[in-house]
This record gives C-alpha cells, structure tokens and sequence, in this order.
C-alpha cells in the first residue's frame, strides 16, 4: 500500500471543532478534564476490562484503563453502530484517529490518554449494518448481507456473532486470489468465534486488525454500564427540554451549519431497554426501567462516563454535536473538542497516466467513469477511426452532388437519395462504435480493474469510505496497520498545525493486491 499523497478539502472554522487553536486547546482541555475522573467504578469496569482483554486488548491498553478508572488518566473517544464484519472503513478510520490523537496528547500532557471506541449497541437500525461490500479479486465489489432480520427494535448489539461467521463462505470470491484473502478470512473467523454477540464482535475484529494498537471499545448498550448512568440519565429526562435544542440551532447557524435536529426531539430522547429490545419511552420513565438515551443525548452520556477530552467525528456527526452545547451545560458535563477524522481513498491497482496529479492516479479520482473512457480512447488506432470519418464526409459530398443531378429528372428523388445517404452514415457510425467496443472489451480484458473502477471508487454512487469494507486494506498489506497509522498521523498534524484547519484526504494505492509469487 503506498501513500500517493492528499487531496484537500476547503479550510474550516476552528469554532466549528469546539476549538480556536486546536492543539492549544486539547491540551489545556486535557488538564482540566485530568481534574475530574470518570464517576463510575466497581462491577462493570472490572467486567470491561476482562471483556476486552478476552476479545484481544493489548496490555498497554488495559494498563490505560485502570489508570483512567482511578482518575489518573484520559480518554480520545470515537465511535458507530456494530456491523456485519466491522462494517465500512470509515469505522476504521475514525478509531485509527483516535490512536494516533491519544498517543499524541499523551506526549503532551505526560498522562496516560486512552482511546476508546464506543460501539452503539443499543441501536436498532439493522437494515444500516447488515450488509457488507467487499472487493473481489477481479476489482468487482461483492455485497455480503444478512439476510435473517431481527424483531423490529432488537438491540443490535445483542445479536449472536455466531449469524456473522455462518455468511464467511457465502460468497468465496471475497477472499480468493486476494494476497492476504486466505489470513484475513481465517483472523475474522478467529475474531467472530472469539464474539458472544456483535458489540462484542466489532470489538474482537478491531484488536485482530489492529493487534499492537493500545485502544478499548466499550459497548454503550452494556447493562451494567447503563444501570450505573441511570441516576444520572433520570435526572437527565427531568433537565433535557426542546429550548435546549432551539438554543443549539441558532449556535450551528453561527457556525454556518444547518441545524441537525428538531426541538422537538429532546422529548423523545431516551428509550426503555426490555430484554434485547429497546421501545420509544413515552411520558416520566417507570421507576424500575432502564433508560438508554438517543443521538441527543447519548454524546453527554459518553462523556458522563470518561473523562474524555476530544471525539473523532465524520462531517455529519461534527454538525450534529455543534447543536448540543447547551445540553452539555444543562446537564454539568464537560463538552469535547471535537476532531475530524481521517478521511482515504483507497485506488485499485490501474495503470497510472503520465503527467496526472497524485502518481498519476487523480484524474481517475475525480471523475472515475471519465478516466476509464479516456484510456479506452487512447487504445483506439485514430488512423482507422480518421479513415472511416473520410469515407462518411466523402459519401456525404457524393451523395448531394448526386442528388442534385436527381433532382433535375424528377423532384422527388433528392429525398431517396437522402434517406440512402442517412442509412450509410448509420452504418458508418456503427463501425466506429464497432471498433471502439472491441478496443474497450480489450482493454478491459487486459486490466479486470478498469470494468469496476467506479463501483470501488464511487460503490453504489457514494463514499468509498462509507460503503467498502474495512476489511479492504488488510486483503492486500501485510503492513496495513502501520501505513494507515502513519496517515492517520500525517492527517493529525496538518490538522492542528493549521491555523484554519484543513482536512485532507490520502490516497493509498493498493500495490499488494495479487497473491504471493504472481507476477505484477
């Protein structure tokens, strides 16, 4: 996998991270937060850390989160749904971030700093993350889905990893003629059998990939870990009011960012956990529910629960939280600076353009469907295609000057001469298209890649990073980690160098993608 280099987005406001100078401020918000431990203790940290040491934490990790559990510690948190296998790579890039961000704020402020990734398993949108798009060999990208679909309002979170790992030899073409495709099936399967359900799967999935890497996930549906915030999410329900949010529009319009949420959802902001399911909670919340929270409040809850002093976010969560300051200050909590994540474009192994910005790669980047016609066109023998161009403008001239000899013995012929003479430039233009066809099925056949560019580009017309797999880099690089840690670095430099932070994107190419011993 070799960077290529970045493509940049436009310049942000600082305002909008929560931030005006954001190495600054992370690490003087980072020494206030050290003041202020996480308030809970006892049966469910000890269940975490046991939980996560099971699913293959790294002790570095788990030595982090003692020392956060006794108030001399941190955390950079990230977050998203489980999903079917670890679900798209932008989950993995929001945690990568969260790595490199923590490591880097533990340099700084010389305490121990944790990432954690929260796992939304109390969420029960399973049609969101029950299918999974991997590439095939050939560059197709093939779509994995479970097709067994819960009752309505099933925590997702407590499925049974055991329905993940049945789908592994649904479609072989997933892992073969791959370089890793064989390691990577055989580490997921390792991951999925290590899972009770599919928080605990999105957790074991993460430390199988990311095996040196000092980082926890949590799972934010966690009984014991809810039960522990129910005081706390009572007192919220009695706080959390529409105004709140009527507040936090008119601070993201400031920001110039459209509001995410209606007032009125703050009435609606919390659910009753019954079981494995979770209900909309209607009125004041019986005395003996479980109360989990929604998208409002679910942010303060995180940051009830660590001591934590920035989130990784993708574009849409940035606009939401930019929304909730003043339900953080309602409810007494700390509010995170939050960070961009880290943003890659992932490019199959196609031969470069001489001359093209990013290694000769970044006009396929821009326009992917483009890019493929303009190599079909370079392929086309432009002597022929000028030839049969002649012979059309030829039988063009032919044909009127014949006409209006015709039209001198009757008057009606010019229009059979001209219905001819269009019939012929069909035919010719039939050739044309005969020669570019067979050209482009050539092309083609001599790299497989091109006939899917767009759909591993652009699959199903969106975001490679919010449809392919996170599976994708490690099917090609034994050094994946490394190399994607490396630009998760690179992406947090420029990101707090900047005075008006810009957010980039990198562009990896994917070189290892044939197996051991082939040919390139």
């Amino acid at each position: 996998m070799t960077p290529l280099g970045t493509l940049a987005s436009p310049a942000q406001d600082p305002r909008v991270f929560g931030a005006v100078h954001l190495a600054t401020d992370l690490v003087g918000r980072a020494r206030d937060r050290a003041r202020a431990p996480a308030p809970w203790r006892g049966a469910f940290f000890e269940e975490w850390v046991a939980t996560e040491a099971r699913l293959g934490a790294t002790e570095p990790a788990l030595q982090r989160a003692r020392e956060v559990a006794q108030g001399n510690g941190l955390v950079i948190l990230a977050g998203q749904q489980p999903a079917l296998w670890g679900g798209p790579l932008y989950s993995l890039y929001k945690l990568l971030s969260a790595i490199e961000t923590a490591a880097w704020l533990e340099g700084e402020i010389g305490l121990p700093v944790l990432p954690v990734f929260w796992c939304v398993g109390d969420d029960s949108d399973f049609g969101e993350v029950s299918s999974v798009w991997i590439p095939t060999a050939s560059g197709k990208i093939s779509k994995i889905r479970d097709e067994s679909v819960p009752p309505g309002g099933t925590c997702i979170g407590s499925l049974a990893s055991a329905r993940q790992r049945a789908l592994l030899d649904v479609q072989p073409e997933a892992w073969h003629g791959h370089r890793r495709g064989e390691r990577v099936r055989a580490d997921l399967e390792s991951a999925l059998t290590a899972a009770a359900d599919w928080s605990e799967a999105q957790s074991a999935i993460f430390h199988r990939f990311l095996p040196h890497a000092p980082f926890l996930t949590v799972d934010g549906g966690n009984r014991k870990l809810l039960a522990a915030a129910q005081p706390w999410l009572r007192e919220a329900h009695r706080r959390l009011g529409p105004e709140l949010l009527t507040e936090g529009a008119a601070s993201a319009r400031e920001l110039q960012m459209e509001p995410a949420f209606e007032p009125e959802l703050a009435e609606r902001a919390f659910f009753r956990l019954d079981g494995d399911r979770r209900d909309p909670l209607t009125g004041a919340p019986p005395e003996d529910a479980l109360l989990a929270p929604n998208v409002v409040l679910r942010p303060s809850l995180q940051d009830w629960v660590f001591p934590n002093v920035a989130t990784v976010c993708g574009g849409s969560e940035i606009r939401y939280r930019a929304q909730l300051g003043p339900v953080y200050r309602a409810l007494s909590v700390p509010e995170p600076i939050r960070l961009p994540r880290l943003h890659a474009e992932l490019v199959p192994p196609i031969p470069p353009v001489e001359g093209s910005s990013l290694g000769g790669y970044g006009d396929a980047l821009k326009d992917p469907s483009a890019w493929v016609e303009a190599r079909v066109e370079e392929a086309v023998p432009r002597s022929l295609v000028e030839e049969l161009g002649a012979l059309r403008d030829h039988l063009r001239a032919e044909s009127a000057r014949l006409s209006r000899r015709a039209q001198e013995l009757d008057a009606s012929l010019p229009q059979l001469f001209e219905s001819a003479a269009g019939k012929a430039d069909y035919q010719l233009d039939r050739m044309v298209e005969g020669v570019r066809g067979k050209v482009r099925h050539r092309v083609i056949q001599n790299t497989p890649f091109l006939a899917g560019l767009y759909d591993f580009l652009r699959p199903r017309g969106k975001e490679q990073e919010r449809v392919l797999s996170l599976l994708t880099p490690f099917l090609c690089e034994e050094e994946a980690p490394r190399i994607l840690l490396e630009q998760a670095t690179k992406h947090r430099e420029v990101l707090l160098r900047d005075a008006r932070p810009v957010e980039e994107r990198a562009v990896l190419l994917l070189d290892g993608w044939l197996r051991e011993g082939e040919d390139r």
